[in-house]
């Protein structure tokens, strides 16, 4: 039981705090009135204590869930930044920023692995960013060089064509 407790305990802190404060006054009524050796009341107290603490864990449980899907969500997204910026080379053309999203990414797996999906959902928000960052950087370095070859091919003689002095 006391191990229940203090597993619930570190879930309210994350999830449904006002609903397991109520639980508790209501737990800590039931046995104040035991203590009194009101029993009838004691009864009754632990009855709403025991409801509260259901309810606290229901909606304890659609808040982790919320949060598992956001962190899908996320997650989705970040690898859909990522490839976006794989196919634009990034590795090659933004190497710091690509590097950068990629520990986001490695230490939002920690965080899953933690079942912490509000710290990895975070993480990974910051890694699609990064990523989106990469590949416009990567653009933008492909539109300078092919610049540049434009220029360089501009200054050249033209295949077949006549000679400069």
């Amino acid at each position: 039981m006391a191990r229940a407790r203090g597993t619930a305990q570190q879930q309210a802190t994350r999830h449904a705090s006002v609903l397991w404060d109520e639980a508790e006054a209501k737990s800590g009524e039931g046995e104040a009135a035991f203590t009194r050796n009101a029993y009838g009341e004691a009864g009754q107290a632990f009855e709403l204590a025991s409801v509260a603490y259901r309810r606290f864990e229901e909606a304890a449980r659609a808040a982790e869930l919320e949060e598992r899907r956001a962190a899908e969500q996320a997650l989705a997204q970040a690898t859909q930044s990522q490839h976006a910026a794989q196919e634009s080379d990034a590795p090659r053309y933004a190497r710091e920023l690509w590097e950068a999203a990629a520990a986001k990414l490695a230490d939002s797996d920690a965080a899953l692995s933690g079942q912490r999906h509000d710290r990895a959902t975070a993480l990974l928000e910051e890694a699609s960013v990064l990523y989106r960052r990469a590949l416009e950087a990567a653009r933008q370095a492909r539109q300078r060089e092919r610049r540049r070859a434009e220029e360089a091919a501009e200054g050249q003689p033209k295949v077949g064509g006549p000679r400069r002095p």
